[in-house]
C-alpha cells in the first residue's frame, strides 16, 4: 500500500482521546471534594452538619454516582438554613462551596453565582493556605456560569483574574488550560479572531504541560515535545517570511491534535489556516486539501452536523476546480467524512448520494473499496430501521442494494439474514428459511458460529411450513 493509500486507510481507526481520558471524573467533582480533606485535618467536634455533608462527599466519591446533582441540591436545600448559619467557618464555607457547585452543575447559573462570591470572599480574604488548583476550578465555574448568562464582560473578568492570582497552577488541573478554552469562547462569542488564535494555543501549551504533570509517561513526554516542536517551527518560519513552511507545519500541527483525539482544537487550527490561506490567495492545494480533509475528520468525530452543513457549500466550490487525480483522492475523502456525519444525524439521502459522490470520484481503488463498504454498511442499516418500522417492501429494495456492491462476506451474511426476516414479516416463510440458511452458512464460515437470532428465526419458519 502506498503512503497516500496508508494515510487514507486509516482515516477512521480509532485514536487515544488523552483529552476526555485525563480529565474524565475530575472537573465534576472537584467543586466538591477539596474541602472534604481539609475539613477533616483540623481537630474538632463534628457538628450534624459537617457529617451530613460528608455524606455527600461519599454519595460523589462513590463509583455508582451517575452524576446526577439533582438529588444533591435537593438534599442542600433542606439544610440551606443551617448552613448559611453555621458558626463554624470551616463547616459553613464547605456548605457554600457544595451549594454554588450543585446549583452550577443542575444548570442554575444565575442562583449559582453569589454563592461562589461568598466562597471566594470567605477562602481568599480568610487566606485558607494553598489550594491554587481548588480555586482555579471554582473561579473557572463561576466564569462559565456568566459565560451562560452571556454576561461575557464578567466571565472574563472572573477569568483572568484567576489566571493572574494562580498561574503557577494553571499547567496543574484541567482547570487552567479550562480556562482558556473558557476565554477562547469568550473570543469566539466577540469575534475577536486575534484573541482568538492566541487563547487557542495557550489552552494547548497549557494542556500539555498539565498532562505531563498528571501522568509523566514517556508517551506524554514525547507529545508535549512533538506539539512544541510544530508549535516552534511555525512560529520561526512566519518570523522568517517562509510561508510554505509556515503553513505545512499548521498542518503538522492541526493533524497532531487530531491523531490524538482533541477533535475540538484541531477543529479550530484547520479551520483557521483555510481561511488564513484562502485570504492570503496561497495556491498550495496539497496543504489546503489536507487541511479540509483535517475539517471534516474533526466535524465527523464531534457529529457537528450543522457545521458540515454550513461549510459544505465553500469546500465544495473549493474543490470544483480541480479535476486532478489528487484533488479527486482528496475531495472524495472528504465527501465520505461529510456523508459519515450526515448519516449520524438521520439524513440518509444526503448521506447515500455523499457516498455515491465519494465512489465515483476516487480514483484509488483500495480506498473507493472502503467508500463503498461504509455505504454498504450504511444502506444496510437504513433496511433494518424498516424493518422495525414494519415495512419489509421498502426494506427488501435497500438490502438489494446492498447486495449489488457489497463485497464484504460478513456483511453479505447480515444482509441475507435480513432478507429473511422481511419475508418472514410478508408470509413468505419458505423462501424465508431459503435466505437464512444461506446466512447461517456465511455466518459459520466467517465467525465460527451462528446468532441466536437466525437459529431462533429457523426454527420459526420450519414450524411455519
Amino acid at each position: 500500500m502506498s503512503k497516500t493509500e496508508t494515510q487514507y486507510s486509516v482515516i477512521h481507526s480509532h485514536k487515544y482521546r488523552m483529552h476526555s481520558h485525563l480529565v474524565n471524573g475530575y472537573g465534576l467533582k472537584v467543586l466538591f471534594l477539596f474541602l472534604a480533606l481539609l475539613s477533616v485535618q483540623i481537630a474538632r467536634p463534628q457538628s450534624k452538619l459537617s457529617q451530613q455533608l460528608d455524606s455527600i462527599n461519599n454519595v460523589i466519591e462513590s463509583d455508582n454516582f451517575d452524576e446526577d446533582y439533582k438529588p444533591v441540591l435537593q438534599y442542600l436545600e433542606t439544610i440551606k438554613a443551617q448552613g448559611l448559619s453555621e458558626k463554624d467557618l470551616i463547616t459553613r464555607t464547605r456548605f457554600l462551596n457544595y451549594y454554588a457547585a450543585a446549583l452550577y452543575y443542575c444548570g442554575k447559573y444565575k442562583e449559582s453565582i453569589p454563592y461562589f462570591k461568598m466562597y471566594i470572599k470567605r477562602v481568599e480574604e480568610d487566606g485558607w493556605g494553598e489550594m491554587s488548583c481548588e480555586w482555579l476550578a471554582v473561579y473557572q465555574s463561576m466564569a462559565d456560569a456568566y459565560y451562560q448568562l452571556e454576561e461575557l464582560d464578567s466571565a472574563e473578568s472572573a477569568l483572568r483574574h484567576a489566571i493572574i492570582c494562580y498561574e503557577n497552577a494553571l499547567d496543574s488541573c484541567p482547570s487552567g488550560y479550562q480556562c482558556y478554552e473558557l476565554l477562547s469562547n469568550i473570543a469566539v462569542a466577540r469575534h475577536d479572531s486575534t484573541l482568538l488564535t492566541d487563547i487557542h494555543h495557550q489552552t494547548q501549551q497549557c494542556f500539555y504541560n498539565y498532562m505531563v504533570i498528571e501522568d509523566p509517561s514517556d508517551y506524554h513526554k514525547q507529545l508535549k515535545k512533538t506539539f512544541e516542536n510544530y508549535s516552534e517551527i511555525v512560529n520561526e518560519a512566519l518570523a522568517l517570511g517562509e510561508m510554505d513552511t509556515y503553513y505545512k507545519n499548521r498542518e503538522y500541527r492541526a493533524n497532531f491534535l487530531k491523531n490524538t483525539g482533541w477533535y475540538e482544537e484541531a477543529e479550530f487550527e484547520h479551520k483557521q489556516l483555510i481561511l488564513d490561506m484562502l485570504k492570503a490567495n496561497n495556491v498550495n492545494k496539497s496543504i489546503l486539501q489536507d487541511a479540509y480533509l483535517g475539517l471534516f475528520i474533526a466535524y465527523n468525530k464531534e457529529n457537528a452536523f450543522c457545521k458540515v452543513k454550513e461549510e459544505m457549500p465553500h469546500m465544495v466550490g473549493y474543490f470544483s476546480k480541480y479535476c486532478d487525480k489528487e484533488s479527486n483522492l482528496n475531495y472524495s475523502c472528504v465527501l465520505n467524512q461529510a456523508a459519515m456525519t450526515y448519516e449520524h444525524s438521520g439524513d440518509s439521502l444526503t448521506a447515500e448520494n455523499l457516498y455515491k459522490q465519494a465512489i465515483n470520484l476516487c480514483p484509488v481503488d483500495s480506498i473507493k473499496n472502503y467508500f463503498v463498504l461504509n455505504y454498504a454498511y450504511m444502506i444496510n442499516r437504513v433496511g433494518v430501521r424498516l424493518l422495525l418500522a414494519n415495512k419489509p417492501d421498502t426494506a427488501l429494495d435497500y438490502f438489494s442494494k446492498v447486495q449489488l456492491v457489497s463485497q464484504d462476506k460478513r456483511l453479505n451474511g447480515t444482509v441475507l439474514h435480513n432478507i429473511g426476516r422481511a419475508n418472514m414479516l410478508k408470509g413468505n416463510y419458505k423462501v424465508a428459511l431459503q435466505y437464512l440458511n444461506e446466512s447461517a452458512a456465511i455466518q459459520k464460515e466467517t465467525d465460527g458460529k451462528i446468532m441466536d437470532k437466525t437459529l431462533s428465526y429457523i426454527k420459526e419458519c420450519k414450524d411455519k411450513i
